[in-house]
């Protein structure tokens, strides 16, 4: 008997690059930030149970003006 694949969404509070990427280097799927969840959730399943990554756009923002 097989079981599905475990795929790990994030709810956290910290929004810091760091805890990000090792979220993603340890196995995460998805990172949500909690004050955005009641928009951000519903996409981030959606996308991670299709097989992708997702994080919450406020990060992805975040991070691009960092570089």
């Amino acid at each position: 008997r097989t079981s599905a694949p475990v795929r790990v969404i994030l709810l956290t509070a910290h929004g810091d690059r760091n805890y990000v990427e090792r979220a993603f280097e340890l196995g995460a799927h998805g990172y949500v930030l909690k004050g955005k969840m009641w928009t951000d959730l519903p996409e981030a399943i959606r996308q991670v149970t299709a097989g992708e990554t997702y994080q919450s756009p406020l990060l992805e923002r975040a991070s691009s003006r960092q570089k």
